[in-house]
């Protein structure tokens, strides 16, 4: 092996090879000297792989990155050191990818356009592609947009390449869904990939959302349809079956006096009932009677009157007889059902009783017909007021004279509690009690209101100047889903949307085409909800806006004039403000 030591001067290949261009080398073994001579002619002489001209220079990129292994190089000795690239690719040395414009369903990446990958899709033009938003999703490749969820099914994760079917107690009547809504109480869902809710049939409850099938009623109660929980058979009612859809009334000659009951009582020997009731009473003559006691002025309209009517009731029981309002039980004016709320009772407890309600009416243009069945004779009687029905007000308009005393009648069965009698006059004050134990301290009273403004300070020193800046911006109106663009040069956008359908999604662009600018989205109108995706890139604030959960990269407007502006610092958007 010879060690080999060559001396170039800055003198040129030409000029080194018109000189006797000998080389010498020292032998490493023996000390010998040899000489070699290099020949002057360049067809003898050769370069290495990755290296050219005369000097045998190293190709662009380097000899182990020739053209940065995206192109070749005119090496050798006579080679010019050129770099020819690969498409795709340019400079000196084959660096830098060329922008290269990709149809939709494609984006451009290092020099060539690659299809969308499931689950994404490319407008068209891009460097990136995108995920498709919740409620959306792709399964093929090259999809230049993605595919509505169909009622019954959702997508609750963007980036998704396939639809989910609703699971059973869970529907989604709409398209385009992130999640499904569980069947509500009185309703259930048996199968997946349901679009609607059944309602529970007659008989039937659910009591909670979600549910899966209906429950039957028991025995004593009754559905009619649709309810999440079975109503208890009233008294004078009963339901001898589970899953009936109504309570069945007594039959006549037999009672029931609690709730929920499964059947009815037999009357006793010498007492009867008519059909529903809640007892029994002697067989024979009327023990309930109603009648038109009085007309009194009204003292709110000096246009009309108040008719008061009172009962009684002779039925040996403790327990108030239950006559429901209705045809045995009615309050008619002019021949027209005056409701419920004209007052009439449904529970008629044992005695007599007065002024148990009032009806208003016109003296001389209307007729008032109370309506009241009793049950011992099964008949209904009217009790009318008539111009004989006497007036309340028994005041002599002048000086009366007493008649004779009377003899004194029979005791009369024991009246109702009378109302409390006035309150009596403050006694005096006694002496002062002595002084209590302290007691708990009382909770925080509200915030004061608000200080005076304080004096203004002092001004502050005087800023940097800064440089002649503009905002300008473009206004869009949009109504469909689809990705947001931004304008050419400088400017920033505010897009109007609308919301035709059940709801609309709108797509951010890519961050690094908006850095410096700003983006804002107004709704104009009370539509379906509208939804502001991210894509691929991650929106940070706006929890208060968030179409889903806390972390949901979703935002949604959902109020006419609702607005929400985001900026970016070319990787990730952010809500700078919202609002309505």
């Amino acid at each position: 092996m010879r060690r080999l030591s060559v001396l170039i001067s800055s003198l040129s290949v030409a000029s080194l090879l018109l000189m006797a261009p000998v080389l010498t080398a020292k032998s490493a073994d023996t000390g010998a000297t040899t000489t070699d001579t290099i020949s002057s002619d360049p067809a003898e002489q050769q370069c290495g792989p990755g290296t050219w001209g005369p000097n045998c220079v190293p190709c662009p990129g380097g000899v182990n990155n020739v053209c940065s292994n995206h192109g070749t190089c005119d090496a050798g000795v006579n080679g010019s050191g050129l770099c020819s690239c690969q498409a795709g690719w340019t400079g000196v040395a084959c660096e830098t990818p060329t922008q290269q414009v990709c149809p939709a369903g494609k984006y451009s990446q290092n020099g060539q356009c690659l299809d969308a990958s499931p689950g994404h899709y490319a407008p068209g033009g891009g460097n990136q592609q995108i995920p498709c938003p919740m409620g959306f999703y792709q399964p093929n490749a090259g999809a230049a947009q993605c595919i509505a969820a169909d009622p019954g099914n959702a997508v609750k994760n963007s980036g998704s390449s396939t639809q989910q079917p609703c699971p059973p107690g869970f529907f989604q009547p709409n398209s385009g869904a992130s999640d499904c809504f569980a069947s509500d109480p009185g309703s259930f869902v048996d199968k997946s990939g349901s679009r609607t809710q059944t309602p529970c049939a007659p008989g039937f409850y659910s009591d909670s959302p979600g549910s899966v099938q209906c429950t039957t009623c028991g025995a004593g109660t009754a559905s009619g349809g649709g309810q999440p929980q079975c109503t208890a058979c009233t008294p004078g009612y009963h339901a001898p079956e589970p899953g009936q859809e109504t309570c069945t009334p007594c039959a006549p000659g037999t009672y029931q006096d609690q709730s929920g009951a499964v059947q009815c009582t037999a009357c006793a020997p010498g007492y009867s009932s008519t059909e529903g009731s809640n007892q029994c009473v002697l067989s024979g003559d009327q023990k309930l009677f109603g009648r038109a006691e009085c007309v009194a002025a009204d003292p709110d309209d000096p246009l009309r009157s108040l008719a008061r009517f009172g009962y009684e009731n002779f039925f040996i029981s403790a327990i108030p007889l239950l006559i429901p309002y209705g045809p045995d039980n009615q309050v008619l004016i002019n021949g027209v059902d005056a409701g419920i709320t004209s007052g009439a009772p449904t529970s008629f407890a044992l005695g007599i009783h007065t002024n148990a309600f009032s009806v208003r009416f016109t003296t001389g243009v209307d007729e008032v017909i109370w309506r009241l069945k009793d049950p011992s004779t099964g008949v209904v009687k009217e009790y009318k007021v008539t111009p004989l029905t006497p007036s309340c007000d028994t005041t002599c308009t002048t000086q009366c004279e007493a008649g004779p005393q009377g003899t004194t009648g029979p005791t009369g069965p024991k009246g109702d509690r009378g109302d409390a009698g006035v309150p009596g006059p403050t006694g005096e004050t006694g002496p002062q009690g002595t002084q209590g134990a302290q007691g708990a301290q009382g909770g925080q009273g509200p915030q004061g209101v608000p200080g005076a403004t304080g004096a203004t300070g002092p001004q502050g020193p005087q800023g940097i100047p800064g440089t002649n800046a503009t905002i300008s911006f473009v206004t869009v109106n949009v109504s469909t889903n689809g990705t947001l663009a931004m304008p050419a040069g400088s400017n920033s956008i505010v897009y109007l949307a609308s919301v035709p359908g059940p709801h609309v999604t709108l797509v951010l662009p890519n961050p690094s085409l908006a850095r410096g600018r700003f983006l804002s989205v107004r709704r104009i109108d009370n539509g379906g909800r509208l939804l502001v995706s991210g894509g691929g890139a991650n929106i940070e604030g706006g929890r208060e806006i968030r179409g889903g959960s806390s972390d949901s990269n979703m935002i949604a407007l959902t109020e006419r004039w609702q607005w929400v502006t985001f900026v970016t610092d070319g990787a990730t958007w952010f809500v700078f403000g919202n609002g309505r």
